[in-house]
């Protein structure tokens, strides 16, 4: 059973200054001598606010992400925000707006946290909203994990530490973690065609022929309703995709062909991440 706590601040019905304490404002302290919350008797969450002590039980869900704390102006209504299926509705949603006079304050445009495509907009009334899409959501935490069965493969050792050390382990919520284990493709090494077609910088990895290459279909990347998963050995390259697919349902996935990113030491996950600028 899914349980979801819906705080309505209605004046003289909750003190929301009382529950969020901003306890580093000296304005607080100043206002309110005597009915102020001491710094000492409230949950942290950054260096401005903090909790009601009574609060408590609400952290486990505040660690795991699953509760959000939203702030506006002077303590009022931020905004409300509505999930849209896909960007297609999202995109709708602008030709409502647009077409029916409605003020666009942001949009449409990535949002700056989520990753996810939004718009925001003012309603007749003045009250900002938000219709949103994708980008980044929380999932209960199923590490993939690299496997080998074969206890002569120096991954194997590797692979079992790593493993025990995770199923030994919680989330924020105490919840075990579900390790899901991928096979280990190969294990795959560098021709000597291959090692002949690099070139030897000074104080780079060398490339030999026979060399270990660093496989592994942990390496994948989450795209918005996909998994990009490299392709790597054809023996294992299906048994991989059907484990991703059990593990990421509502997500498609696609293989790309990835030899030649593995000769330079990476994979897909590698290569989308950020390149510092030179």
């Amino acid at each position: 059973m899914t349980r979801i706590l819906l705080l309505v601040e209605l004046k003289g019905g909750n003190d929301g200054l009382n529950t969020v304490i901003p306890y580093a404002d000296p304005r607080y302290r100043q206002l309110r001598p005597g009915i102020g919350v001491a710094r000492e008797r409230t949950i942290q969450l950054d260096e401005r606010v903090g909790l009601h002590e009574k609060l408590a039980p609400l952290m486990d869900s505040w660690k795991a992400n699953d509760l959000a704390i939203v702030q506006g102006p002077n303590g009022g209504l931020h905004h409300f925000a509505f999930w849209l299926d896909d960007w297609d509705d999202v995109r709708d949603a602008a030709d409502i707006l647009a077409y029916n006079g409605i003020q666009l304050d942001v949009g449409p445009t990535r949002h700056g946290i989520t990753r996810g495509s939004t718009i925001y907009f003012f309603d007749p009334l003045g009250t900002r909203n938000e219709v949103f899409t994708g980008g980044y959501r929380p999932d209960p935490d199923f590490p993939t994990l690299t496997w080998t069965e074969d206890t002569s493969d120096p991954q194997h050792g590797v692979s079992l530490d790593a493993r025990r050390r995770l199923e030994a382990a919680v989330d924020a919520r105490g919840r075990p973690l579900e390790v899901v284990l991928l096979p280990s493709p190969g294990p795959l090494t560098t021709t000597a065609e291959e090692a002949a077609g690099v070139e030897a910088v000074a104080g780079t990895q060398p490339r030999r022929a026979g060399d270990r290459l660093a496989a592994s279909y942990v390496n994948f990347y989450l795209a918005n309703g996909r998994v990009v998963m490299p392709l790597l050995d054809q023996r294992r390259d299906e048994g991989a995709a059907a484990i991703l697919s059990e593990t990421f349902p509502e997500r498609e996935v696609v293989g790309v062909p990835a030899r030649e990113i593995l000769l330079g030491g990476g994979n897909v996950h590698c290569i989308t991440q950020q390149v510092p600028e030179a």
